[in-house]
């Protein structure tokens, strides 16, 4: 599992191939099955107040969301696969990659997150925007073989570099960059195997301490 810069967004962002292990694969893609068979799955600009809008008033998003946090209680987040394996970026190696990024020495200070599922399929797409947290990571996963274009992650703050999706791909970065989502180009009978982004966003509660 390689972790890499990227052209001009070296030492600005961290990239990990192969994120999740075979094993868990299985189970992360269980989950996501399930979530697309219920009516969980709602477009993300039925809620601009969560979505948000862009100048000309329309969503800043189109695609399929489900926020996790609100269909697990906090006590049963061990239920979900995908909450479950966010023990991994507790790896200290892993603080270690994240330090290269300048701001990413507060990572280990975080003690709170919150994770949402997205899903995009023909035309869907993100415009410009920026997280409210202190840390974003994306992890992308799809159906192989791979069935789309587009879908890929553009940084704005770092002349429009675009990174390309990648099945299994993580991409983690401050969240105030400036990013998007191009849209995704697929044929009408190859519904169901789009895009699905797995967004976990990290920030620091502050504990009344001196």
């Amino acid at each position: 599992m390689e972790i890499m810069g990227n052209k001009k967004v070296i030492n600005k962002i961290i990239i990990k191939d192969d994120w999740f292990s075979k094993e868990e694969l299985k189970k992360i893609w269980k989950e996501l099955d399930f979530y697309s068979g219920t009516q969980e799955m709602e477009r993300a600009e039925n809620n601009l107040t969560v979505t948000g809008v862009d100048k000309k008033g329309g969503p800043q998003a189109k695609c399929y969301r489900i926020f996790l946090d609100s269909f697990y209680q906090q006590n049963k987040r061990h239920v979900s696969s995908i909450l479950s394996s966010m023990d991994k970026f507790k790896d200290p190696n892993l603080h270690t990659k994240f330090k290269t990024i300048p701001m990413g020495r507060q990572f280990t200070e975080t003690n709170s997150d919150t994770s949402f599922i997205s899903y995009y399929e023909n035309e869907d797409n993100f415009k410009p925007h920026f997280d409210v947290f202190q840390f974003t990571a994306l992890i992308w996963l799809y159906k192989e073989p791979k069935k789309f274009t587009g879908g890929n992650l553009v940084l704005h703050d770092f002349d429009n570099e675009e990174i390309e999706v990648k099945n299994n791909r993580l991409v983690f970065f401050p969240s105030y960059y400036l990013h998007s989502v191009t849209p995704i180009k697929m044929k009408d009978e190859d519904e169901g195997m789009g895009r699905y982004c797995i967004s976990h966003f990290f920030y620091t509660v502050p504990t009344g301490r001196v």
